[in-house]
């Protein structure tokens, strides 16, 4: 409510109503000075203030964690009903989050269960939701483990989404069927009522085709990309705590690992008497990180300070070709070669930051 950036939230109960194939990307494109470009199913960029997702100039974060490593398809793998809330800076916020950020910051705060840590343990079987859509005969839905007790908190979920090619009035898109089965799981130890630990994970498990788009143009039957299986690992654990005496009124601290993996498989027919499949591993990249925030207030003065790391690991792509003529026999072979160098990057930094609300009409705010 305080913040002098543009801000928007997306809630709980718009994403229940709106929810769709289209997954957060159909949510996000609502807001202003967002726009989403299909390119299958489930790909397509993010279009922030005139920049793709592509760029690098927007950062998404999981719980205030950095997410990255599928540009095109990295924001389906989450499942909408696992969602709280999506908190989204419209704009630069390079000052506390980087040169990344440029253009803005979309922050996706996953559910947890809302029980009494006091009460006896006890967990239940929940249906979460059933959906279907006409458009791709697509099917899902997702079912829940809820409860806790004696100072947990627990939400496990499965989930899973399928549909086939998608029909409009124009005719079929070719190629645009997609399947994503995933567990994901939020669990929450509070040792008091002033602090809570975290550990939460997820499994996805992505197949899909691109309808033209992203290296698929013109789109089948002359080119076929598909992405089988697109394979997510992720696991955090975290700890938010108050009174800390002279070092801080509140601390918020997390680690995390996650890795991909990625097999596409590329079927070029331009040529008529040739017809090329080529099989891209993308086994990487392989991310650490974290942060640690804490906030202090001194009198009109609103301190905040801690700092972040985060290192991504990426194995170059790696391709084999085949050539076959049009009775089907093999003319031509390229064996396992890599695509680029593998590289590796590692960002560390730190800040603090002070808010003096010198009245209730002016305030004074420095960064370093």
């Amino acid at each position: 409510m305080d913040s002098p950036r543009a801000i928007s939230v997306i809630t709980a109960d718009e994403i229940a109503e709106r929810i769709g194939s289209g997954g957060l990307q159909s949510l996000l494109e609502e807001l202003p000075g967002i726009e989403f470009s299909r390119s299958g199913g489930l790909g397509g960029q993010l279009v922030t203030r005139g920049f793709n997702s592509n760029t690098g100039r927007t950062i998404l974060a999981i719980d205030g964690e950095r997410y990255r490593g599928r540009s095109t398809l990295q924001f389906n793998m989450i499942d909408p009903e696992s969602i709280e809330r999506i908190e989204v800076i419209r704009g630069p916020a390079s000052a506390l989050y980087g040169s990344d950020a440029m253009n803005g910051v979309i922050n996706i705060v996953t559910r947890r269960a809302k029980v009494d840590p006091n009460q006896d343990f006890a967990l239940s079987p929940k249906l979460r939701a059933l959906q279907f859509e006409s458009g791709s005969d697509m099917v899902g839905g997702r079912v829940e483990l809820v409860g806790g007790g004696n100072g947990f908190d627990i939400l496990v979920g499965a989930h899973s989404r399928e549909a086939g090619d998608y029909d409009s009035p124009l005719g079929t898109a070719e190629n645009s069927e997609y399947s994503m089965p995933g567990l994901d799981f939020n669990i929450g130890y509070s040792p008091s009522g002033t602090s809570r630990w975290e550990l939460s994970g997820r499994y996805q498990d992505v197949s899909t085709g691109r309808a033209c788009g992203l290296g698929g143009a013109p789109g089948a039957p002359h080119v076929k990309v598909n992405e089988d299986p697109i394979i997510e690992r992720y696991l955090r654990l975290s700890y938010q705590g108050e009174n800390w005496g002279a070092l801080a009124d509140s601390l918020d601290a997390g680690l995390y690992v996650r890795d991909f993996e990625t097999d596409i498989y590329n079927r070029n027919a331009k040529k008529p008497n040739v017809t090329a499949l080529a099989h891209i591993k993308v086994y990487s990249p392989t991310i650490f990180g974290g942060h640690l925030t804490a906030q202090k207030q001194l009198g009109d003065h609103a301190l905040s300070y801690g700092g972040d790391l985060f290192h991504e690991a990426f194995d170059g792509r790696t391709r084999q070709i085949n050539k076959y003529s049009s009775n089907g026999n093999l003319i031509g072979n390229v064996d396992w070669h890599p695509m680029e160098r593998d590289s590796e990057m590692l960002n560390i930094g730190a800040y603090i930051s002070d808010d003096w609300f010198l009245n209730d009409q002016w305030s004074l705010s420095g960064l370093k």
